[in-house]
């Protein structure tokens, strides 16, 4: 699981409201972490959150309020899923 390999993995919505320790700015990257739970969520047969994530960011939303939506999508996922998702938190916390 990413906890066991990304140190002081944060969840999203702590990242992105600004109690990082890594050098990436949330707003700066978030789009990419969204646009890999979309795809991500599309190829595991998650359509409906995958279209509700892609309105959302749509609609303008910020960094902290697109963080909260990732982190509770891992919440409603399957474990093998929400365990490629921490990975791509992992990734752009780490950036």
């Amino acid at each position: 699981m990413a906890e066991n390999f990304c140190k002081n993995l944060l969840s999203m919505t702590e990242w992105t409201h600004g109690k990082k320790k890594g050098k990436s700015c949330p707003s700066c990257v978030i789009g990419i972490a969204t646009q890999w739970y979309v795809s991500e969520l599309e190829e595991n047969g998650q359509l409906q959150q995958a279209r509700m994530l892609a309105e959302k960011v749509k609609s303008g939303l910020s960094a902290k309020e697109i963080g909260m939506c990732l982190d509770k999508i891992k919440q409603e996922v399957p474990v093998i899923l929400k365990e490629r998702l921490l990975e791509f938190d992992c990734s752009v916390q780490s950036s």
